[in-house]
C-alpha cells in the first residue's frame, strides 16, 4: 500500500532565501562555488578530448600523406592532380590543428575568445580546403574521412563548452557588477548634485548682487549724464549721416560724367577718382576745394560735347554743376569738421565716465555669471538623468528570476528603493 501513502506526500517545498544587496555578490559566489568546480571539471576533461582529437587528427594526416595508390593504371595527368590536391589538403589540415589554441584557464573570456577563435579558423580552412578535400575523396577516402570525422569531432566538442550553467551564472555574476556599479554610480552622482546645489546658489547669489549693483548704478548721476551723452552722440551720429547723403545727393547727378571725364582730363583726374570713392572723405582733404576748378574746366567739355551726353542728360548736369559751389562745397565740409568735433568731445566724456566703465564690468560679470549658472543647471539634470537612467526593480527582479532557475531556490533580495527620495 506504499503507493497510497505517496500519494499523500507533501510536495518538496523550495527554499526561500532573503539576501540583502549589499551582499549579493558575497552570497552568490559562496553558493554557485560548487558548481562552477563541477563545471570547470567538465569543461577541462572536454578540452582534453580536443588535444586528444588533435593528435588524431594529425596521425590521420600522416597517413594520408604515406598513402599508396591501390590502382596502378591510373592516368598520370590525374595521378598529378591528386598529389597536388593532397598537398594542399595536409598544408591546410597541419595550418588549421596548428591554430587551434585551448584556454589556459577556464573562464568566461577566455573560452569565449578560443571560440571566437576557432570558429574563424575553421571557416577559412572549410573554404580554403573544401576543393581537396573532394578531390581526395576519389582517391583516399578512408584517410580524408577519417581527418574530417576528427576536425567535426573538435568542432562539436568545442561547442559543447558552454553546453552547461556555466554562462547561467556568468550572466548573472555580470549582472550583479553591473547593479553594485550603478549603485555606486548614484552614490557619487547624488554626492555631486548636492555641491553642484551649492555651487548654483552661490553663483545665484553673485547673479542677485551684480544685478543690485547694475539697479543702483542706474540710478547714479553718472549714469544719468551717460544717457545724456548717449543720445547726444546719436544725435550728432544722425546729422552726420545726414550732412554725407546732402553731399552724396549733391554730386549723384554728374557722377557718371565725371567718370567719363577722368579718362579724357589732362589734369584733376586723381582729384575725381578721390571724389568719386568717397565725397565726404575727398572733401575733407580738399582744403584749397580744387574740385571746384576741376569741375569748371568738366563744365566746358559738356558744353563743347566732348562727353557725349544726350540734350537731358546735358541739361541736367549742367544744372547739378551750377548748384556745387565753392561757399556750398565749404559749408558741407564746416558742418562735417564740426560735427566730427562735437562727436570726439562727446566720446572724451563718454570715456571719462566711470559709469560707463562700471556698467561694462558689471554686464560682463552678469553675462559669465548667466553662463556658469546654464552650466551648473545642466550638470544638476545631467547626473539627475544618470540616477534615473536604470530601473532597479527591474533589474533585481530578472536577477532573481536566473538565480531561481540556476540554483532552484527563492530568491528576494532586500534593498532600500531610493526611488522615492529622488533629489530634487
Amino acid at each position: 500500500m506504499g503507493w497510497i501513502s505517496s500519494l499523500f506526500r507533501k510536495e518538496k517545498e523550495i527554499e526561500t532565501v532573503y539576501v540583502e544587496l549589499s551582499k549579493l555578490s558575497q552570497w552568490f559566489d559562496e553558493r554557485t562555488e560548487p558548481l562552477l568546480e563541477n563545471i570547470k571539471d567538465d569543461i577541462q576533461a572536454k578540452l582534453r578530448e580536443i588535444k586528444v582529437s588533435i593528435e588524431r587528427a594529425r596521425e590521420c594526416s600522416a597517413s594520408l600523406e604515406a598513402a599508396r595508390l591501390s590502382n596502378d593504371k591510373i592516368p598520370e595527368r590525374a595521378i598529378q592532380i591528386m598529389e597536388g590536391n593532397r598537398d594542399a589538403y595536409i598544408k591546410s589540415v597541419s595550418l588549421f590543428l596548428d591554430q587551434i589554441k585551448t584556454p589556459t584557464a577556464v573562464n568566461m573570456g577566455h573560452i569565449t575568445e578560443y571560440l571566437s577563435r576557432f570558429e574563424d579558423n575553421l571557416n577559412y580552412f572549410t573554404k580554403t580546403s573544401s576543393r581537396s578535400y573532394y578531390v581526395l575523396q576519389e582517391f583516399f577516402k578512408d584517410e580524408s574521412g577519417s581527418i574530417a570525422q576528427y576536425i567535426k569531432r573538435i568542432d562539436a566538442i568545442s561547442r559543447s563548452l558552454l553546453d552547461n550553467d556555466y554562462k547561467k551564472v556568468n550572466s548573472v555574476s555580470e549582472k550583479i557588477s553591473e547593479v553594485q556599479d550603478f549603485l555606486e554610480m548614484r552614490k557619487k552622482a547624488s554626492d555631486l548634485i548636492e555641491e553642484e546645489k551649492t555651487n548654483y546658489s552661490s553663483i545665484n547669489a553673485m547673479k542677485r548682487d551684480t544685478e543690485d549693483k547694475i539697479e543702483k548704478l542706474h540710478q547714479s548721476r553718472d549714469f544719468r549724464d551717460l544717457q545724456e551723452i548717449d543720445a547726444e552722440k546719436k544725435k550728432v551720429e544722425k546729422e552726420l549721416k545726414t550732412n554725407e547723403m546732402d553731399l552724396i545727393s549733391l554730386f549723384s547727378p554728374i557722377e557718371k560724367s565725371m567718370k567719363k571725364y577722368s579718362k579724357i582730363a589732362f589734369d584733376g583726374d586723381d582729384i575725381l577718382k578721390a571724389y568719386l570713392e568717397s565725397f565726404i572723405k575727398a572733401l575733407m582733404r580738399d582744403e584749397n576745394l580744387l574740385i571746384v576748378d576741376v569741375l569748371g574746366r568738366m563744365r566746358d567739355s559738356v558744353v563743347q560735347d566732348q562727353l557725349e551726353l544726350k540734350d537731358k542728360k546735358k541739361e541736367r548736369t549742367l544744372e547739378a554743376l551750377n548748384l556745387i559751389t565753392r561757399e556750398r562745397l565749404r559749408q558741407y565740409s564746416q558742418k562735417h569738421y564740426e560735427l566730427v568735433d562735437s562727436l570726439g568731445k562727446l566720446k572724451r566724456r563718454e570715456n571719462i565716465n566711470t559709469a560707463s566703465q562700471k556698467l561694462n564690468e558689471l554686464n560682463y560679470k552678469l553675462t559669465h555669471l548667466n553662463s556658469q549658472l546654464e552650466r551648473s543647471h545642466n550638470t544638476i539634470e545631467k547626473l539627475k538623468k544618470q540616477m534615473d537612467k536604470t530601473d532597479l526593480s527591474q533589474t533585481l527582479s530578472g536577477i532573481e528570476d536566473e538565480v531561481n532557475d540556476l540554483l532552484s531556490l527563492k530568491l528576494k533580495i532586500r534593498w532600500h528603493n531610493e526611488n522615492a527620495q529622488k533629489p530634487a
